[in-house]
């Protein structure tokens, strides 16, 4: 009786073991979306008077909206722009105070708003097949708005970004 129980013991654990195993395998991918790849670039606007400050602070800001862009799942970042089927040119960026702060005064976190603003074309590349059906040119200016921090305004661009991706493309 004693060998009895511990084969059925040992045939549970197996069995259950190996429903776990299965239970667990990743499911097939039918079929995976394209991957979209974006080029992002700064531009300075012509005639601003602090035109290195301005120029470096666009630079930043298309740091941060790639490395926001980068976390998307399905967008990729490309250094060259003959590759991307999305160019991003970030035109603006610009702080906007909240005022005082409520303790006397004394702001302890940054409340200000932050407003990144930039421009995304998409032009398909050339595949060397007929584009029936393709859409040629799109584009469409859009911006990022975070409290505080220009991580969270490039976060909220990537986000409205690539839903037009998703939308329009």
């Amino acid at each position: 009786m004693a060998s009895c129980r511990w084969w059925n013991s040992r045939f549970l654990r197996g069995a259950w073991l190996l429903v776990a195993a299965v239970v667990m395998l990743p499911p097939h991918a039918a079929a995976e979306k394209p991957v979209t790849t974006v080029y992002v670039t700064s531009t300075p606007s012509a005639g601003s008077s602090a035109s290195d400050e301005v120029a470096r602070g666009l630079a930043d800001a298309a740091r941060e909206l790639r490395d926001a862009l980068a976390r998307k799942k399905a967008l990729r970042i490309v250094e060259d722009p003959a590759a991307a089927d999305v160019r991003v040119e970030v035109t603006n960026r610009e702080e906007r105070d909240a005022g005082e702060g409520g303790y006397g005064g004394i702001k302890l976190t940054p409340l200000g708003e932050m407003i990144i603003r930039f421009h995304a074309t998409f032009k398909p590349r050339d595949t060397g097949a007929s584009a029936k059906g393709v859409r040629q040119t799109a584009e469409v200016d859009l911006k990022g708005v975070g409290p505080g921090y220009w991580s969270r305004a490039a976060k909220d661009g990537a986000e409205r970004l690539s839903k037009w991706i998703a939308d329009n493309l």
